[in-house]
C-alpha cells in the first residue's frame, strides 16, 4: 500500500446516489482558541439492493446520525477532532437494523525552521452494508472494525528541497456471523515511507518516494506463518502550475511477497485539482496498492481505484456535486499450499448531490447513485440508492 491511502465510492446512468450536505460550518461554541460544532442529519433513502445480491431486495432505509467536530488552534500548533454514530432503520427487513460510529484526532506542529510534524488517529465501525468504494470495505456482508494510527514528519531543507518521513499502522477485524455468512479475515500492517520533493522550476517539483509495509492476517495459510512484505518505489512530479491548479503523478512500481510467492504491478498515483471559477471546481485521483484478502486463504488483493468529479456552488447556499468512480480488485494466490482461484472484481458508481442551506445552522439535501459490480465467480448485482435528508449544525 502507498505512503498516503486513503479510502471511496458512487453515481448513474439515468440517476442515482445518496447526497450528503456539504457547505459552510457555522461558527460553533466558541471558548478562547476552542471551538466546539455539534451537528446532526436525518435522511430516508429508497435501495434497490439492500443485501447487495442478485435477486433484488428492496426496501426504505431511515437514517439518524449525529455527531461532534472539535479543533483547538494555538500559535504554531493545533488540535482537531471529531465523533460520530449513525443507526439505520430498515422498514421491511428490519433484521438489518444495525449502527456505525466513529471518531479521530489529529495533532500538527509547525516550526518556523520548517519542521512540520504530525500525529492522527482514526477508529471506524461499519455495519454490514459497507461500500468498496466510500468506506474501504469490500462489499461482503459483516460488521467492520478498523483503527488507524499515522504519523508525519518534514522538514524544509532549502528553498528547493523538502523532506519528509511518514508511518502507519492499520489494524482491521470483523464481527462476523459465520453461522450464516462467509468467514472473513482481518489484517493489520505496518508501513514506514519517505518522500523527496526538489524543485526543477518554480511551479514544478521532482517527487521520490518509497515505502516499505509488513503485514499479518488471519487468512494466512500454512505457508504463509512469517506475514507478507511489500514495497513500493515511485517517481514523478507534482506542484501547482497556477493558484487554482494543484496536481501529483508518480508512477513507479508495486511489490507484495510472502515465503513461497512474489507479485508485482505497475503503480500509478495521481491528484489533479483544477478551480476554475468561484463556482465551478474538478478533481481527478487514482492509486493503486496491495493487501491481504479479507475473505480468502492465502490471497492478496491487488487494488485499483479511479475517480473524477465536478463541485458546482451557483450561490453561498447551494451546492451541487457529480463524480464517478471505478475500483478493480485483482485477488492473486500467493501459497502454494491453497488452490484458490484468482479472480477479479470490478465495481462502478455514478452520483450526484445536492444541497440548499436555507438557514445559517440547516441545510436540506438529496441525493442519488447508481453501482454496479462484475466478478469471475458470482453473479453480477446492481443497486439503485436515492436519499433526501436535512442536518442541523451549530
Amino acid at each position: 500500500m502507498s505512503i498516503s491511502s486513503t479510502y471511496q465510492k458512487w453515481l448513474l446512468l439515468g440517476a442515482v446516489l445518496p447526497l450528503c450536505a456539504f457547505g459552510q460550518r457555522s461558527d460553533g461554541l466558541r471558548f478562547g482558541n476552542f471551538k466546539l460544532s455539534p451537528y446532526v442529519s436525518l435522511d430516508a433513502s429508497y435501495d434497490s439492493n439492500v443485501r447487495l445480491q442478485t435477486d433484488d431486495s428492496d426496501d426504505m432505509v431511515y437514517r439518524v446520525s449525529p455527531g461532534l467536530d472539535a479543533d483547538y488552534s494555538g500559535t504554531d500548533w493545533g488540535i482537531t477532532g471529531n465523533a460520530w454514530y449513525s443507526y439505520d432503520i430498515y422498514q421491511k427487513y428490519d433484521d438489518l437494523n444495525a449502527h456505525r460510529y466513529g471518531e479521530d484526532l489529529e495533532v500538527f506542529v509547525e516550526s518556523l525552521k520548517g519542521w512540520k510534524f504530525l500525529i492522527g488517529e482514526r477508529y471506524n465501525f461499519s455495519n454490514q452494508n459497507d461500500s468498496m468504494l466510500t468506506g474501504g470495505g469490500s462489499g461482503v456482508w459483516r460488521n467492520r472494525h478498523q483503527f488507524d494510527l499515522n504519523g508525519l514528519l518534514s522538514y524544509a531543507v532549502s528553498e528547493k528541497l523538502s523532506l519528509g518521513l511518514t508511518a502507519m499502522y492499520t489494524d482491521n477485524w470483523f464481527d462476523s456471523d459465520t453461522e450464516k455468512y462467509q468467514p472473513l479475515y482481518g489484517f493489520s500492517s505496518v508501513q514506514v515511507g519517505g518522500e523527496s520533493d526538489y524543485a526543477i522550476t518554480p511551479l514544478t517539483g521532482l517527487l521520490l518516494n518509497g515505502s516499505y509495509q509488513y503485514y499479518m492476517t488471519d487468512g494466512e495459510a500454512e505457508d504463509e506463518k512469517d506475514g507478507a512484505t511489500g514495497y513500493s518505489l515511485m517517481a514523478g512530479f507534482g506542484s501547482r502550475l497556477t493558484e487554482r491548479i494543484r496536481y501529483r503523478v508518480l508512477g513507479g512500481i508495486n511489490v507484495y511477497s510472502t515465503d513461497s510467492d512474489t507479485t508485482m504491478s505497475p503503480a500509478l498515483n495521481t491528484s489533479v485539482s483544477w478551480t476554475m471559477s468561484q463556482r465551478w471546481a474538478l478533481t481527478f485521483a487514482t492509486a493503486n496498492y496491495y493487501q491481504p484478502s479479507e475473505t480468502s486463504k492465502g490471497q492478496a488483493k491487488n487494488i485499483w481505484s479511479l475517480s473524477a468529479g465536478v463541485n458546482y456552488k451557483p450561490t453561498e447556499r447551494v451546492g451541487m456535486t457529480a463524480d464517478f468512480v471505478y475500483r478493480r480488485e485483482d485477488s492473486e494466490t500467493t501459497s502454494d499450499s491453497v488452490t484458490t482461484k484468482d479472480y477479479s472484481t470490478d465495481q462502478y458508481a455514478v452520483r450526484y448531490r445536492a444541497s440548499y442551506w436555507f438557514i445559517r445552522y440547516a441545510s436540506v439535501y438529496a441525493a442519488a447513485e447508481y453501482t454496479f459490480q462484475s466478478e469471475e465467480i458470482q453473479d453480477d448485482w446492481d443497486r439503485i440508492r436515492l436519499s433526501m435528508g436535512c442536518m442541523f449544525r451549530y
